[in-house]
């Protein structure tokens, strides 16, 4: 599960949740939210990344798969705080029906300018063929969300194109540390 609403929503909690096929823990948290007797108990959040009111620099927002909860939850806090300033989001996903808040973040706010990215068979990653070709900020803070795989693929892309590591942020830096 990943947190997908702002904090200015507490004590409400959005929580975003992907069953993987296959997976053992899915099956079990899937028994238990049919359940919906369970008492669920939760750890976290991880990680460093924060925000405390609106953005002033530039700010790229990279998620790849269910790491969009936590851009969701950074764009939600935004707009909570006013944001007017552009943000950029790219959304990256393996499959089209993956997108499941897509339709809201077409419509979020008039200053998110958001993107989604589908992978395609045999080819390079979406996300990182979007980084190779887009004009990125050399400054400010750029957040990139998902699993430690896709954060440091990203990560070795933005090196690659001359971003310094202070503009750089993810919580997997955090739990999962090269």
């Amino acid at each position: 599960m990943s947190i997908a609403s702002a904090p200015d929503h507490l004590p409400r909690l959005e929580l975003h949740y992907r069953p993987l096929p296959g997976v053992a823990e899915a099956v079990l948290m899937n028994g238990l939210l049919v359940d919906g007797s369970t008492e669920l108990q939760l750890d976290g959040p991880y990680g460093e990344v924060r925000f405390d009111g609106r953005s002033v620099g530039d700010l790229l927002l990279i998620a790849g798969g269910s790491g969009i909860t936590q851009c969701r939850a950074i764009v939600d806090h935004l707009r909570a705080n006013g944001q007017t300033q552009a943000v950029q989001l790219v959304w990256s996903v393996t499959q089209p029906d993956q997108l499941y808040c897509d339709e809201e973040l077409r419509t979020f706010a008039a200053w998110l300018d958001y993107v989604a990215v589908v992978d395609r068979p045999g080819r390079e990653n979406a996300a990182i063929t979007w980084l190779r070709k887009a004009k990125l900020p050399q400054s400010g803070r750029i957040i990139v969300s998902g699993g430690p795989g896709f954060v440091y693929a990203v990560v070795d892309v933005l090196h690659a194109t001359g971003v310094a590591d202070a503009s750089i942020e993810s919580d997997v830096f955090s739990y999962a540390p090269r």
